[in-house]
């Protein structure tokens, strides 16, 4: 097939390259093996001129923090150590010398001027945003008497820590020292906690970041809800160019054409909420054709016969009246993913709260994993390396031993793997919890039911909030405290999972502009205002990285010295080479090395050794499912082999709302950045054109979205087109933002968290299912 002289696979190549390389073509995403020359001539097929940055005098390696991908950069200085350009750090394991626009962009967070600059204290009522300015002994002072009155009067169980990014380390090691539980990650539980708890129930592992899904090698990579192109996971969008050039097969389950669906060999535009029926169905087409891997299930697999029994009735002809889809795409799908046999890359997604049975519909695609037998096999799930860095009490064994946590109050999540924040803000409303310390995290646009996290912010005794940009919930603080960008500070060492283990520095490139301080610092301060400066053995990330190689290089045995200078100057270094990561006889490396022979290891949830066995038939659920059922309780999604229920139908004249990210944006925290604002300064509502038509609206009006319960947001630009289904509307997510103090985001677009009232929380991980609600689209000011 020919697409204006193209062929379909040159035409796969030059639409990736062009989606990766909105900002500079220097830095787009290319195929991964493909030479720079050859990278370079897509690109300006692509027609994305090479960009050459102003001269500079000296250049840092450090790695990027606009998202949680952790990117080798390269910063470029002037003479006076201003910024002027970030690019990819050659070689890095994770990004290949490559950045996506948002790590170009990244230089916005520096010189954004809507920045925090000072400490202020709260003199207005809460959410006015009116504030004086302190210092940072005053606001530090201000932060110890009202810490010190709560813990003495509650108990340090009464203060919670809700962070993200490299803060969150800083902020764990203050929680631990201070004696609290209550230390949550809350982009954990809107994003990818059902996904961590369904894998490891299954497989015995968690996958964590990146996710170990080999694309650049598979022969089929199938997408569901996964928007690669769009949320610009820089390798796996690079190793997705590779894989199309390649050849591999396509599949893309979604609702709605997304970049990726475009290039699909099979996109099937499913019924939202169906999914699990349609993995189900796949189910039960690969072990009715006998096309599963025989020999991994009989070796590594227990309860093969009981799911057998289970998926029988799944068969395609249920699944089409569930999903929408016909049974002639079900079963070519289903034959494609046969046909790749353990070369198939089943994407495990990650954003994937949805709907409340999350956890089961992850359960379903690692079971399809397994039988699959993809996982530790080339093209499928090749298994992690990391190299192991030293804890701090390893590094300092005189460090002070950590009081006794206090009871967590956020509870009621059998196989949660962290802290809830769902509950963590319902035990603040209960009046259990009194402070929030709240680090790089705007709690009001990313957790769903606004209305219950701002009541829950007015209900605390104190909050203080540690940010670089005046987002929504610092409008709240009582002490506002201004962070330093990732570019001026130090952080702790990077070591994720990766082919190849190794070690990445977070150097700071430029000192802080302003009065703004590292989250280090101002953890260690806090710290010191409650008297736990004894828990601080270094006086700055930078001295503790020295100390913590120093410590690796004294006790490390499997993997290679690390020279400090080195580090520094390369930004990263590779401690092992050509490891096994796939199991015996599955698999060359990409560059022809033999990288099979991998012990596969596969232990029980709770880290025990089990039988040994990936578990299709979960015992820790059956045991639990039993335990509600013997109880006269609901054991709806407790269930040991994932089951479907229907998901709830929309209001009269409502339809779904679903949402997504920006190939230039993260979240919601990049729409106020000067160089990425330029590239996408609103979000519009997709509505297919019965959609459209059924309200009375046309394609590029403006309109209004008003949910179920009566929420509006608006005025936003309509695009009405055939590639979103008639039952829902598509929203960018990270848009709208109604801090009047972001003059770049203030009120661009909409809030789709604004319109996420209801919230779904599945019962087994807490993560919280966000696409329970709907909305109807009407003319502004009209009811």
């Amino acid at each position: 097939m020919s697409v204006n002289g193209h062929t379909r696979r040159q035409f796969m190549r030059l639409g990736l390259a062009g989606t990766a390389g909105v900002v500079s073509s220097e830095l787009s995403t290319g195929p991964a093996s493909a030479s720079p020359e050859e990278a370079s001539n897509v690109l300006e097929d692509a027609d994305h001129p090479r960009f050459d940055p102003p001269a500079s005098v000296r250049s840092v390696r450090s790695v990027c923090g606009v998202c949680f991908w952790k990117c080798g950069i390269n910063v470029e200085l002037n003479e006076d150590g201003t910024p002027l350009h970030i690019s990819g750090s050659p070689g890095h394991p994770l990004s290949r010398g490559r950045l996506c626009p948002r790590g170009v962009g990244g230089i916005g967070f520096y010189e954004d001027p809507d920045r925090l600059l000072k400490p202020q204290i709260r003199t207005g009522e809460r959410g006015e945003a009116v504030f004086r300015d302190a210092s940072w002994d005053e606001a530090n002072s201000e932060m110890g008497q009202r810490l010190r009155e709560i813990i003495e009067s509650d108990g340090p169980g009464a203060v919670a820590f809700l962070t993200h990014g490299a803060a969150e380390v800083h902020f764990e090691h203050l929680a631990a020292a201070l004696g609290t539980g209550h230390h949550a990650h809350p982009a954990y539980d809107q994003c990818k906690a059902p996904r961590e708890v369904g894998y490891k129930l299954t497989f015995g592992h968690a996958l964590k970041s990146p996710e170990p899904v080999d694309i650049e090698n598979t022969d089929c990579l199938v997408l569901i809800g996964s928007h690669l192109g769009e949320n610009m996971h820089n390798l796996q969008v690079q190793e997705f160019i590779t894989s199309q050039v390649n050849g591999s097969n396509l599949i893309v389950v979604d609702p709605r054409q997304s970049t990726a669906a475009q290039r699909a060999d099979i996109w099937l535009q499913i019924k939202p909420g169906t999914d699990l029926a349609l993995l189900l169905a796949w189910t039960n087409i690969l072990i009715r054709d006998g096309k599963y891997d025989h020999e991994f299930v009989r070796d590594f697999t227990a309860g093969f016969e009981l799911l057998s029994e289970h998926v029988a009735a799944n068969t395609p002809e249920w699944a089409s009246k569930e999903t929408g889809l016909s049974v002639q795409e079900i079963e070519d799908s289903a034959a494609m993913i046969g046909a790749a046999g353990s070369h198939m890359a089943l994407h495990p997604g990650r954003h994937v709260v949805w709907y409340g049975n999350d956890t089961q519909r992850a359960r379903a695609m690692a079971i399809l994993v397994a039988i699959s037998g993809s996982w530790g096999s080339r093209g499928g799930y090749y298994l992690p390396q990391q190299a192991k860095l030293p804890t701090v009490e390893d590094v300092y064994p005189e460090l002070p031993e950590f009081p006794e946590l206090a009871e967590r109050r956020d509870s009621g999540y059998p196989f949660a793997l962290g802290v809830n924040v769902n509950g963590i803000r319902q035990a603040t409303l209960d009046g259990k919890i009194k402070a929030w310390v709240v680090v790089g995290t705007n709690l009001i646009t990313s957790l769903p039911a606004q209305h219950e996290t701002i009541a829950a912010l007015k209900k605390l005794d104190f909050l203080a909030v540690v940010d670089v940009l005046p987002t929504e919930i610092t409008r709240y603080a009582d002490v506002l405290l201004p962070a330093a960008s990732y570019l001026e500070r130090y952080d702790t060492l990077c070591s994720s999972h990766s082919r190849d283990p190794f070690v990445a520095v977070k150097a700071q490139a430029t000192e802080p502009i302003g009065e703004c301080r590292g989250e280090d610092q101002i953890a260690r301060d806090i710290g010191a205002e409650l008297g736990l400066r004894k828990y601080w053995l270094w006086d700055s990330v930078e001295q503790l990285s020295k100390d913590t190689i120093a410590h690796y290089n004294a006790t490390e045995t499997d993997f290679d010295q690390i020279e400090w200078d080195t580090l520094i100057q390369d930004g990263y270094v590779v401690v092992s080479h050509d490891r096994p990561i796939y199991r015996e006889g599955h698999g060359l490396g990409s560059d022809g090395i033999e990288r099979a022979g991998a012990e596969l290891k596969f232990p029980a949830f709770d880290g025990g050794e089990g039988d040994g066995r990936v578990q299709l038939y979960s015992p820790d659920l059956d045991t639990l499912w039993r335990s509600k059922v013997a109880a006269g309780d609901d054991p709806t999604g407790y269930e040991p082999l994932p089951t479907y229920y229907r998901p709830q139908a929309p209001p009269p004249a409502h339809v779904r709302l679903l949402y997504g990210r920006s190939p230039v944006h993260t979240f919601g925290r990049t729409q106020n950045t000067p160089v990425l604002a330029g590239r996408e300064d609103e979000n519009s509502v997709w509505a297919s054109p019965a959609t459209a038509a059924a309200y009375g609206l046309e394609d590029d009006e403006w309109i209004e979205v008003i949910n179920q319960d009566g929420v509006r947001q608006g005025p936003v630009r309509l695009k009405v087109t055939a590639r979103m289904r008639d039952d829902a509307i598509y929203v960018t997510h990270g848009f709208g933002h109604n801090s009047r103090q972001l003059t770049r985001a203030y009120k661009r677009g909409v809030d789709d968290s604004a319109l996420m009232t209801q919230y779904a929380v599945d019962p087994l991980s807490g993560g919280t299912g966000m696409r329970v609600n709907f909305v109807r689209l009407v003319k502004p000011n009209s009811a």
